[in-house]
């Protein structure tokens, strides 16, 4: 895997990572993809 690859692939997991905490603390419907980026400061 190239790095960019690599990189995208590191992004996706630390995205998923905090949408399943703040899913978790907030409810599912209670938590905006804005929030999500905003937290993953994506």
């Amino acid at each position: 895997m190239d790095r960019r690859a690599e990189r995208g692939e590191a992004t996706r997991s630390h995205l998923l990572e905090t949408a399943t905490r703040l899913f978790a603390e907030r409810g599912y419907d209670h938590t905006p993809v804005e929030l999500v980026i905003s937290e993953a400061e994506v």
